[in-house]
């Protein structure tokens, strides 16, 4: 069995950090305790319910209690059993430094689906007294900008597991399983067609980071036909060519909302203004826009990385002789709900596989808010992202 070890180093506030701890042989008869204590220790663990799937870690605690007569210097281990299918570095703990009060990262191993790590140094807890430890966890599912990796986890099981200095029996231990949230992202109403060398599309595109986790190295997205040119509204009112990459599979091109950096905060929430134009030389008939948000996407690589897209709108492209166009009715597609934070989907595969998911964005200048244009949302639920890989040449 290969096992892989992985020390961290800090990097800036971009680094999410998230680790898990080997798993350690429970025993159900009494702990041993050394001569001369009284009274068992005890471990809490005040773990969060949810992280952001690729998002930044979320701080807790664990509270090691000493009822005895004595000092004791303890040693504090986590495991999480994450699946065959989970990349190298999927998952991340950090301690705070007592003496620093700095984050610094758990040493972690990972082997066969397992993550594991020890607190690097001992738990020193008074008689009779508590020693509480600061700690974060996360899943950032890669490093940054090579979010490139192949599989997710649907969860964490955070096994905590406290032992003496010098002996491996365990002393106490809880099982703590933290659910894996997805930002949620979607569109308000689209026109239903658009003039090639006309008008554009106007619409509203939602992104709402309803999770505990804030995310760096994100790009926030739309897929569109290869020739479409996108603009945002900025907050003076005028109109904003973004960024467009032409996409890996040759069929559309990403366009960046807020560049292909940005970060958002826990909980935050915002709307973009976009409109979408159709130049001549645009082929006829359906074309579609979908949504994307991509962590640690790929330098050369647009929309390579832990990606999450949903089903937007299609949109009918005609001929300025054609009747003009007409909005429509909110789009119907809504994304799928079967795809799960484990799934692997391959290069091959369209940008725009759809998932149900959630998101939140850092949008500029827009003054309607998202309950105002709720009601025309599409496209939005309790989602998962999707990790790409490109195949090996």
């Amino acid at each position: 069995m290969t096992t892989t070890v992985r020390t961290r180093t800090t990097v800036a506030a971009a680094t999410v950090l998230l680790a898990v701890a080997a798993p350690l042989t429970l025993s159900t008869a009494a702990s041993a305790e050394p001569a001369g204590t009284a009274g068992a220790v005890a471990l809490s663990v005040a773990a969060p319910e949810a992280v952001g799937f690729a998002g930044q870690p979320v701080e807790f605690s664990e509270t090691v209690t000493n009822p005895g007569a004595t000092e004791r210097k303890l040693t504090l281990s986590f495991s999480a059993d994450v699946t065959l299918g989970a990349p190298n570095d999927a998952l991340v703990i950090d301690y705070k430094d007592q003496a620093s009060g700095t984050w610094k990262a758990v040493p972690l191993a990972f082997a066969r689906g397992i993550y594991s790590g020890t607190l690097p140094t001992a738990v020193t807890v008074p008689a009779g007294g508590k020693k509480t430890l600061d700690l974060r966890i996360g899943a950032p599912m890669g490093l940054p900008h090579q979010g490139a990796t192949n599989g997710g986890i649907p969860s964490i099981p955070l096994h905590s597991v406290l032992t003496a200095e010098d002996s491996t029996t365990p002393l106490a231990d809880e099982l703590r399983t933290i659910a894996l949230k997805t930002p949620k992202l979607g569109l308000g109403t689209v026109p239903s067609t658009a003039v090639i060398g006309g008008a554009p599309v106007e619409f509203d595109a939602v992104l709402v980071n309803d999770t505990p986790s804030g995310y760096v190295n994100l790009a926030n997205a739309l897929t569109v036909a290869p020739k479409a040119v996108v603009e945002v509204r900025r907050a003076d009112g005028s109109w904003q060519r973004v960024t467009q990459l032409k996409h890996w599979d040759g069929n559309s091109s990403a366009a960046y909302l807020d560049g292909r950096d940005s970060s958002l905060k826990a909980g935050a929430d915002a709307t973009h203004r976009v409109r979408v134009s159709y130049p001549a030389g645009s082929t006829p008939g359906d074309t579609r826009i979908d949504r994307c948000l991509v962590v640690n996407e790929h330098p050369q690589q647009p929309l390579l990385g832990t990606t999450h897209c949903v089903k937007g709108a299609t949109v009918k492209l005609v001929t300025a002789t054609t009747p003009s166009a007409t909005p429509a009715p909110p789009a119907s597609g809504h994304p799928s709900a079967t795809a799960s934070p484990s799934a692997s989907v391959s290069a091959s595969a369209s940008a725009s596989t759809s998932t149900d998911g959630r998101l939140a964005e850092t949008g500029a200048g827009r003054t309607t808010t998202f309950a105002a244009i709720g009601a025309a949302l599409i496209a939005l639920g309790a989602g998962v992202f999707l990790t790409l890989r490109r195949r090996s040449s």
